[in-house]
């Protein structure tokens, strides 16, 4: 479980500030998808499952969650990522794998 700290650091680390008193209904886009973001990593998973993780953010933002999973990676935290942008792909991983039919049929 994720401590107070843990919380704060996470929702820092993705570029809100963790005093911010805005409901998240009042979010935009680009700030819900960073808020989901934190919480995917707060309570240090070993494995991210993010589902378009670049949707909603602009340029600035983009560039700084790339950095961000960079840097969750270093720490060892893996992702397996779906992107609808095979580029944004490419600039994140290595090595990166196209399987656009693919299926997960049993883990």
């Amino acid at each position: 479980m994720a401590t107070d700290a843990d919380i704060h650091s996470a929702i820092h680390r993705v570029g809100l500030d963790p005093k911010l008193r805005t409901k998240v209904r009042n979010y935009s886009l680009g700030m819900k998808q960073k808020l989901a973001l934190a919480q995917a990593f707060m309570e240090g998973q070993q494995l991210l499952l993010l589902d378009e993780p670049f949707n909603g953010l602009d340029d600035a933002s983009t560039h700084a969650t790339r950095a961000l999973l960079r840097e969750l990676n270093d720490e060892g935290t893996r992702q397996l990522m779906g992107q609808f942008c095979w580029a944004a792909i490419q600039l994140m991983v290595s090595p990166a794998t196209n399987r656009p039919r693919a299926r997960v049929s049993r883990l």
